[in-house]
Order: C-alpha cells, then structure tokens, then sequence
C-alpha cells in the first residue's frame, strides 16, 4: 500500500487535464476510455446549458451518475468512486486536492476538465483494484 496525492488547480482559462495510475499499465490503458466516457457525458449534460444557481447539483448529479452507468461496463475489475464538481464560470481560482492510501500498482485516478462559456465542470474517477 502507498499513499497518493493529486492535485488539480483552475485559476483561469488553461485546459490542463490530469491524469494518474499505477506502476503497471492497467488503469493507464484504462484511463483513456474513462476519460471519453466521462467526456461524452459531460458534453451530453451541459454543452448547451447556461449556469444559473438551481442547475449546479443536479447537473453534478447527473454527470456523476450517467458516468457511472457506463464506467460500470468497461471497469468491472475495478471499485469505482466518482466526484462530480459544476461551478458557475466567473474567473475565480478552484483548488481540488485527493488524497488516497491505495495499492499504487494497481489503483488510479483521472481527473476530467471540461468548460464552456458559463460552466467548470470536474470529474474525478477513482479506480480500486478488486482482489482475483
């Protein structure tokens, strides 16, 4: 077992994406298809929407549960947990930090940045390796 950090920080308009997996190539080789699939919902969800304050959790929601749908198909050796962050895009900095004591040859993350005019969205997709 290993202890992990990762980090994500948006204080504008760069699109950084971030990615993290294990020593072995596993979530790696994974961590591509996660990320299209998480994209593809994300861009489903609010590619035509404007941000106002009543759609920020439901829009979170469901991301986060529509990625987990499809994940679920494709991650069947893996326990996964998804965040879901949607913010009202004004220029403000965001900071968002995981932390994990994990299996670092097996287990991983992904971290998904996705914006449009008036939207940050961020997903985080924590892989757990299931025992054989």
């Amino acid at each position: 077992m290993a202890y992990s950090s990762s980090a994500y920080r948006h204080s504008g308009p760069s699109s950084a994406q971030h990615k993290r997996g294990g020593s072995d190539d596993s979530w790696r080789l994974l961590s591509d298809k996660v990320r299209g699939i998480v994209m593809a919902q994300i861009e489903d969800e609010l590619r035509s929407r404007d941000y106002s304050s009543d759609m920020g959790q439901e829009a979170a929601t469901t991301v986060a549960e529509r990625c987990m749908l499809q994940l679920r198909e494709v991650t069947q050796d893996y326990k996964i947990i998804i965040n879901s962050c949607v913010l009202q895009k004004v220029g403000a900095g965001l900071h968002v930090v995981s932390s994990c004591y994990w299996d670092s040859a097996h287990d991983g993350s992904t971290v998904i940045r996705w914006e449009n005019s008036s939207i940050v969205c961020v997903v985080t997709v924590f892989g757990i390796k299931l025992e054989p």
